[in-house]
């Protein structure tokens, strides 16, 4: 939605670009082109046009800068700075001038290792953001880390409800998509995750050398390179593709939605293929205490899959002392995220990961605290 909310500036930048380069160079706007050439913050302008090229947020602010506008935008800044005058008024007028700082203020905080719109705040602010701005995207960063944690709930298990009907389906053959491209349908249950343009989301098989199952690898391919079909055997210097072992190429939002689905392709999207003879391996994420005792995330295969009424009293009763919901914190450029497992053979846990957003994506190693052993009791 965000990339398509910028196509309200490509028709204008058509239009206008090179009429407000030109009026730059000559060191003085003439005509009306402010709203869309630098745009502002919401929550600004009072008239129509005003708020309809009002950046909403910083996120869209993001996904402009990295359109064909945020170029172009950046090269009449590059004609700007060549101006001898350092008054905004000059160029802009007063209005305008104003217009321009809170345009400033957005990109650096949307871009903070761009230096060139701090450039222009130093030439014509003296170095001053507009208070205005910061104060709205202040606000806007509390809304969004105040999220009620019962809506965090709704969503995760809406979202695994989803995520795993698309796993038992592939597992079981009924996708129609099975052959083409297994991992596809993953993608429409995880909107807030983006991969490069014209990238594919794959897996091949790996087996194991027991023979108790198949592992799949994730990968990510052109549309138009052929699948890997190897075995992950490869040299040192060109090891087979992993996903899971470079996170790099995968661009989660940030945001609550972007971190939980981020979670659930790291537990889940490797587990549904395996044979029964290894599904003992499988994690489950757990929720919510409802859910847990219904047992709606439970899989087919009796002797192989956790039930609750193999619990004792004590054990149901330590479980329900237990806050199992999901939670996440989103800081500045990280995100904590904290979720509950059951595994077959280790029990219930909880997980705690760290997730660093900036300068690039990382995850550090899990931390994790065992709440119950649990014997699945499977026999050989």
């Amino acid at each position: 939605m965000l990339k398509n909310s910028i196509n309200r500036f490509v028709e204008k930048y058509d239009e206008y670009y090179e009429q407000a380069a030109g009026e730059l160079r000559s060191g003085r706007k003439r005509s009306h082109w402010m709203w869309f050439i630098f745009p502002q913050i919401t929550g600004l302008g009072s008239s129509d046009l005003a708020k309809y090229y009002a950046i909403q947020n910083i996120d869209e602010a993001k996904f402009f800068l990295a359109s064909p506008c945020g170029e172009k935008m950046q090269k009449l800044l590059e004609i700007l700075l060549q101006l001898k005058t350092n008054d905004p008024t000059t160029v802009f007028g007063d209005i305008d001038a104003v217009k321009l700082k809170s345009s400033m203020t957005l990109f650096a905080a949307a871009a903070p290792g761009n230096q060139l719109f701090y450039t222009v705040l130093d030439k014509f602010y003296d170095g001053q953001p507009d208070e205005k701005t910061v104060n709205i995207l202040r606000n806007q960063y509390r809304r969004r880390m105040s999220v009620r944690q019962s809506d965090t709930s709704e969503y995760f298990i809406w979202k695994l409800k989803e995520f795993w009907k698309v796993i038992q389906d592939l597992k079981h053959g009924t996708s129609t998509l099975r052959c083409a491209n297994p991992l596809f349908p993953m993608m429409k249950v995880l909107p807030h995750l983006h991969f490069p343009e014209g990238s594919i989301l794959d897996c091949y098989q790996v087996g194991d050398p027991l023979g108790l199952g198949s592992e799949p690898v994730l990968y990510v391919r052109k549309e138009n390179e052929q699948s890997f079909s190897g075995n992950g055997e490869r040299d040192s210097d060109n090891p087979a593709p992993n996903l899971l072992n470079d996170l790099s190429i995968v661009s989660p939002e940030f945001t609550q939605e972007g971190v939980w689905e981020l979670i659930l392709l790291i537990e889940l999207g490797t587990q549904f293929n395996l044979v029964w003879h290894a599904n003992y391996n499988l994690r489950r994420i757990i929720c919510n205490m409802k859910e847990f005792f219904e047992g709606w995330y439970c899989g087919t295969y009796d002797d192989c899959y956790f039930k609750a009424d193999r619990l004792t009293d004590y054990e149901k009763t330590r479980l329900l002392s237990w806050d199992i919901a999901p939670k996440v914190k989103l800081e500045d450029s990280y995100a904590i995220a904290e979720y509950c497992l059951f595994s077959p053979f280790s029990g219930f846990f909880t997980v705690r990961r760290e997730i660093q957003f900036e300068p690039e994506l990382h995850l550090s190693k899990p931390l994790i605290t065992e709440r119950l052993f649990y014997d699945c009791g499977i026999k050989f």
